[in-house]
């Protein structure tokens, strides 16, 4: 008899991966990457300024002060048209590309708009090189890794491959489970049992289960415990990738699935796992 680490041990030991295949961007949460994802740019793309405000040369504000002239207003999306010299300033929204010649950004709260000078701006703040800016690729580089082979998509995951181009994803394959539960004395969910006989709980359980493991469930109702019926059930079982059977596993008469599997030509890894009220588990 093992114990569960070594029983769950054995099951991966002898599962393989399934192929993969392409699915759109909308429809892979809850897949898993089939292969790493690669960023196909920068991100972000250029310097960016990360507040709505004003880009400058930061040695024009040797005493936290000046007065510069306004070059033009960039806004995300934009592209600067001017390069900033000492004693000028660029309008800057957030997200919109650093101006070539400015190397600080000052917050837009921090300067005041003259009226008899209206494309002038008196600026007042201790500013340093690279203040408020983003530089290039401080995210990620082109060609870099960002998500790796087997990541489970979640919807932060999805935000990812958007911003990557990753508009078909590679995933690998969902795997059908077929479910099938075994005993004379079960009954559907919906029948009230009779004298003997139990609701099926397992069968739904497991359905449940394949399903929240984002697998495509393929329920396959009750064999009776005759070896006829049991084969002809398990061998539909057998055609899909993953095989759960409930009951019928003991060392009672009508435990009659071991017997059966064996005769389908199904490896026995282990019977038994040190685990209550499941011990004799195949």
């Amino acid at each position: 008899m093992i114990g569960v680490d070594e029983a769950l041990q054995q099951v991966l030991l002898h599962t393989t991966v399934l192929g993969d295949e392409q699915v759109s961007l909308a429809d892979c949460v809850g897949r898993h990457l089939a292969h790493d994802v690669l960023s196909d740019m920068d991100s972000p793309p250029h310097d960016k300024s990360m507040v709505d405000g004003y880009a400058v040369q930061a040695t024009d504000l040797r005493e936290d002060r000046a007065e510069l002239k306004i070059l033009e207003e960039v806004t995300a999306g934009a592209v600067p048209t001017h390069e900033v010299l000492p004693g000028s300033t660029t309008r800057i929204m957030t997200g919109a590309p650093i101006p070539p010649g400015a190397d600080a950004v000052v917050m837009i709260e921090r300067g005041v708009m003259d009226p008899a000078r209206p494309n002038h701006v008196q600026l007042q703040d201790h500013v340093v090189r690279g203040q408020h800016i983003m530089p290039q690729a401080t995210v990620m580089r082109t060609g870099e890794t960002v998500l790796t082979a087997g990541t489970r998509i979640r919807p932060s995951e999805v935000g990812l491959l958007a911003e990557v181009g990753a508009a078909d994803v590679p995933v690998t394959r969902v795997p059908q489970v077929a479910i099938l539960s075994t005993g004379n004395e079960l009954v559907p969910p919906d029948v009230k049992p009779g004298p003997g006989m139990i609701r099926n709980s397992n069968g739904p359980m497991l359905h449940a289960l394949a399903t929240q493991a984002a697998a495509v469930p393929l329920p396959l109702g009750v064999a009776a415990d005759t070896p006829d019926a049991l084969e002809h059930a398990v061998q539909q079982g057998l055609a899909a990738d993953i095989l759960l059977l409930s009951g019928g596993v003991s060392a009672g008469v009508l435990d009659l699935v071991p017997a059966t599997l064996t005769k389908l030509g199904v490896q026995q890894v282990f019977h038994k796992v040190q685990l209550k009220p499941v011990k004799p588990l195949w």
